[in-house]
């Protein structure tokens, strides 16, 4: 019988942190994520920083939205999951696009303008 180790602390926290990238790019809240699962926010939180595990239960919901589930443990990505690749920025981009799904045109238009003057500021800085 092949046996079997203990998952590091490390190895949970990376777990945890594909969990977050997967319930984001599913567009939900950590409470939204946890009413699914009759979870608190706080143990949708332990569950993201590794502090807990996630259950069968968590897993096999993800992989029926999709997510690959060798991915979710191992972190390697495949054709069909590099949409999920972990990166911080990856991260904030997908947040930031799910966000501005929820403003109409000219909110749109207001945030790309201030993106522009915030642009603009920065090379100016730069250059003195």
């Amino acid at each position: 019988m092949k046996k079997t180790r203990n998952i590091s602390l490390e190895e949970m926290q990376e777990i945890g942190k594909r969990i977050k990238v997967a319930r984001i790019s599913l567009g939900l809240t950590q409470e939204a994520f946890g009413k699914t699962f009759k979870m608190r926010q706080t143990s949708v939180a332990q569950v993201e920083n590794g502090y807990n595990g996630p259950n069968l239960e968590i897993l096999k919901w993800l992989c029926g939205k999709g997510i690959d589930l060798n991915w979710l443990i191992t972190g390697e990505t495949t054709a069909e999951n590099e949409a999920f690749e972990l990166t911080e920025w990856n991260m904030k981009n997908k947040i930031l696009v799910k966000l501005l799904g929820y403003l109409n045109e000219e909110e749109l238009n207001a945030i790309e303008q201030m993106v522009r003057v915030l642009i603009s500021h920065k090379k100016n800085v730069q250059k003195k």
